[in-house]
């Protein structure tokens, strides 16, 4: 597991370095409430991912690793294409509402509606052990989208068209690969039970799309504060972002471990996770007086008002990002359940602790919430799992 897990760490937090810095550029050459209507859009289509994507890209990671065989994979890969496609339209009329124009709005749909596809498909081959495909194609279409995005406009073309089209072609390749490498080892369905797969990953689906809840924070900010407020805490969440992709590597990674090895791996797995998310409040608190001068590096003077809000995320990221691999360790052990509800009791938290946290601070204020509210899920989730695998040795 270790192998893998370094090989997709470096893989996710490479990529999401890389997309930081695409979002960063963005920011450069258009006003803030420009790049806060775009991470609108994007943040509101990863939400819209989790709900239509039933839980089935992480049912199929449980799946695949205890039967192989099971020829539900296919036909929850197969509900998977057909619900990437519904994604593409709504996205689509959502960012024509957002104000983008159309040519970038649909490009931005079709970007989204492909990585939602390739990240449930790739969940075959992490469940395998095969990380070789999995780190190129994570890693390939962002590398691929970068160099895209910075060459169109070095050409010239408009900032959010440029930025939309050469995402769309990181993620063309992305898909085209992940299906080559899905077709592998692939058990063929008779007939396709769609119903039968939502049933089966319905609690999964519960918890992925609770935890997704935080994706709508820009959308918030941006109705309950300002555009431009929207746009600041866009840049403090992109500095801070690499941190959730290593929680979703180890997430995609753990799920399988635990459910072959038991409670005691689940338990000494619990127990570095909370380590680690203390330890990076630490490092948080250490890189503290730094972030004023990354802030106007990275993203120039004009969101200099987005120092605090990343001082402030920086800190609670720990403890934000580890809620998905408890929430993993908890799945492994058959608890899909108890994660569901307290995925649904904290997402409700979510929303009103954002909406709130805009009103009365904008970005600061709802950095502050969100980092408060996700304290008190990580420490749920912790005592669940300690509970749970108390005689586990």
């Amino acid at each position: 597991m270790r192998k893998q897990f370094a090989l997709m760490l470096v893989a996710r937090s490479m990529a999401s370095i890389i997309q930081v810095v695409a979002l960063l550029v963005l920011a450069r050459v258009v006003e803030p409430a420009a790049l806060g209507a775009v991470s609108a859009v994007v943040g509101i289509g990863a939400f819209l991912s989790a709900l239509l994507d039933f839980g089935v890209g992480t049912f199929l990671l449980k799946l695949r690793a205890l039967t192989p065989a099971d020829p539900r994979i296919h036909a929850a890969l197969r509900l998977n294409d057909l619900t990437s496609v519904v994604l593409g339209v709504v996205v689509t009329a959502l960012a024509l509402l957002f104000g983008i124009d159309p040519v970038p709005a649909v490009l931005l749909a079709v970007w989204i509606l492909l990585d939602k596809n390739t990240d449930t498909q790739v969940s075959i081959a992490t469940a395998d052990g095969r990380m070789g495909p999995v780190t190129a194609i994570v890693l390939g279409r962002r590398v691929l989208g970068i160099v895209a995005f910075v060459a169109l406009l070095v050409a010239g073309m408009e900032p959010v068209l440029a930025f939309a089209l050469g995402q769309t072609v990181g993620a063309v390749y992305g898909v085209v690969h992940g299906k080559l490498t899905t077709r592998a080892g692939l058990t063929r369905a008779d007939r396709f039970d769609y119903a039968g797969v939502i049933r089966d990953s319905r609690h999964f689906w519960v918890a992925v799309l609770s935890a997704q809840v935080r994706e709508l924070d820009v959308a918030i900010i941006s109705v309950a504060a300002s555009g431009t407020s929207g746009g600041l805490y866009s840049v403090a969440m992109r500095l801070s972002k690499p941190a959730t992709l290593f929680a979703s590597s180890l997430a995609s990674v753990i799920l399988p471990s635990a459910a072959r090895g038991g409670a005691a791996v689940a338990r000494r797995n619990g127990r570095t996770i909370v380590w680690l998310a203390l330890g990076s409040a630490v490092l948080g608190g250490i890189l503290w007086p730094l972030m004023p001068w990354l802030v106007t590096l990275t993203a120039g003077d004009a969101y200099a008002d987005a120092t605090l809000p990343a001082q402030v995320l920086l800190v609670s990221m720990g403890f934000i990002a580890l809620c998905s691999p408890l929430g993993s360790l908890l799945q492994s052990q058959h608890h899909e359940q108890f994660v569901a509800a307290n995925g649904v009791v904290f997402g409700v938290l979510t929303v009103i602790g954002l909406f709130i946290g805009a009103l009365a601070g904008q970005a600061t204020g709802a950095a502050i919430a969100l980092g408060v509210v996700y304290l008190a899920k990580f420490v749920s989730l912790s005592l669940r799992l300690s509970t749970v695998t108390r005689d586990a040795r």
